[in-house]
């Protein structure tokens, strides 16, 4: 994360203007394999744009029920990076948006002025086919961490090129590359010049934005993580797609989930903020392909660290047991291979997917991501000697026999958070070993011989503190229930209904 002292530098070697999704942004773009910082005055966004700057007038009129201009926003994202913008009102910002909201304009503004606080990638620079970039995402659900690292793996593995930088975890539920950070050497937070090199030569890296890409997203970022405005539907627009253009993806495939594992609950809160998503994207000139997706149930079967690594692994050399993470993988990595001109339409997309996986070849280019940032070179074929394990392994069984009628997936991540595998502490550290593993679905049986899951911690008072909230976030019924239908359940925008 980033705090209110990172400063934007101009990088040494010349810079320019970087066209994007079709639209012209004035970031600073560096001709070489990365921008170099140098010591110096920050770049001054006021200095540009000629803005008379109060960050509390600013913050005043939008409580008057006012609409920032698009000058004002960037002079506040650019006040925040500068430090000039203090944390006080960088918390009072985020608190004003969610208690008044922002008009599409305003957040297409805020994406921009985002963006354009770092560096925005010129692939054809790098030797890359601009073409060919596909970037993935999500909103967030339990579980769906590991959507990333599987269709990031997948989609390269049939010619796409994958720039993914994930956010971290939040309250409930970890990050994708918080996954990641538990495999040995495996570094999540590398320079930029390994982004560029594991794209070029590799197909695809996941990792966590450098400071040279939207820094004033990781100042807002880590603002909503302290002061209960992470759910905000416009600071959420306002970190996805900074984040997705500054990578310069000629689309951005990104699932909007909701239900009990996402960030939103309702279902037309999800579309909303798929509306919003869409909305920027068009503004800003970006193909974009938005599933709605379920997330009241978890998605696979694990989650925690170590576990979900396993599962992942596990998955890419046989799906056959998990047939609804299947139809998820294959429709988000065929959407990415189709929006890459690699297949004429979803179905095409899909079934070149599923040949990645069924070939071997995405197993072996998960290998080869995990190695390039500095994990095992044999690590798909010796996972459980490189993954953590803990002392303490143990089913939670029901408190009465029945059918798994549904679950409170915040709960069980929360579970999870509270023998230190969901989120990082204060102090950046999390339990990658600790997690619950084999999860029951909804519509299967669990009694006496078959567990709701089974938990591995550190210690028995850590079994028994998950296992009491485990029963508790779990709803049994006595009669027969039908398993959870697909994942993907509409179209936001993009999808198989597009011409």
């Amino acid at each position: 994360m980033f705090n209110g002292g990172d400063t934007v530098r101009e990088p040494e070697r010349t810079v320019r203007r970087q066209p994007v999704g079709g639209t012209t942004c004035g970031a600073v773009v560096d001709a070489d394999l990365a921008p170099r910082a140098r010591p110096g005055r920050p770049v001054s966004l006021r200095e540009r744009q000629h803005v008379e700057f109060a960050p509390q007038d600013l913050l005043a009129k939008k409580h008057a029920g006012g609409e920032w201009t698009d000058e004002e926003i960037a002079a506040l994202v650019g006040g925040m990076v500068e430090g000039t913008v203090a944390p006080q009102q960088v918390g009072s910002f985020t608190t004003t948006v969610l208690l008044n909201g922002m008009t599409d304009r305003e957040i297409a503004a805020l994406v921009t002025a985002m963006r354009d606080s770092g560096a925005v990638l010129d692939w054809a620079e790098h030797g890359v086919d601009p073409s060919r970039v596909v970037d993935k995402h999500s909103t967030g659900g339990v579980g769906d961490e590991k959507m990333s690292p599987l269709t990031t793996s997948i989609a390269s593995a049939a010619g796409v090129r994958v720039p993914n930088l994930p956010a971290g975890g939040s309250d409930f539920m970890p990050g994708d590359t918080d996954l990641l950070e538990a495999i040995p050497g495996y570094d999540s937070t590398p320079p930029f010049e390994t982004l560029i090199r594991q794209v070029r030569e590799t197909g695809a890296a996941i990792m966590i934005p450098t400071p040279e890409i939207t820094p004033a997203d990781g100042i807002i970022y880590a603002t909503r993580s302290i002061t209960a405005t992470f759910s905000c539907p416009p600071l959420i627009v306002g970190s996805i797609m900074s984040k997705k253009l500054a990578v310069s993806p000629v689309a951005i495939v990104m699932s909007i989930g909701f239900g009990s594992g996402s960030t939103l609950i309702e279902q037309h809160e999800g579309r909303e903020l798929g509306r919003m998503l869409a909305d920027t994207a068009q503004r800003l000139g970006a193909h974009a392909a938005f599933p709605l997706a379920d997330y009241d149930s978890i998605v696979g079967r694990n989650i925690g660290s170590s576990l979900a690594v396993k599962e992942m692994v596990a998955f890419l050399r046989d799906p056959s047991d998990q047939p609804r993470l299947l139809d998820f993988v294959l429709t988000m990595s065929g959407e990415m291979i189709r929006a890459a001109g690699l297949a004429d339409d979803l179905e095409a997309g899909r079934a070149v997917a599923l040949e990645q996986i069924e070939s071997g070849r995405a197993l072996a280019q998960f290998g080869r991501i995990i190695a390039g940032q500095g994990g095992p070179a044999d690590f798909v074929d010796r996972v459980d000697e490189y993954m953590p394990t803990t002392p303490v392994v143990a089913p939670v069984f029901p408190d009465e026999a029945g059918w798994v009628a549904g679950m409170d997936c915040r709960a069980l991540g929360r579970a999870l958070r509270s023998i230190g595998g969901a989120v990082k502490n204060a102090d950046g550290w999390m339990d990658h070993a600790v997690g619950f593993e084999r999860i029951a679905a909804i519509g299967e049986q669990v009694g006496p011989e078959a567990p709701l899951l089974t938990v591995h911690a550190q210690t028995p008072e850590d079994w028994e503190r998950a296992a009491a909230q485990v029963r508790a976030a779990f709803r049994v019924s006595s009669e027969a229930v039908p398993a959870a239908g697909p994942i993907i359940v509409d179209w936001i925008a993009g999808g198989p209904a597009r011409d």
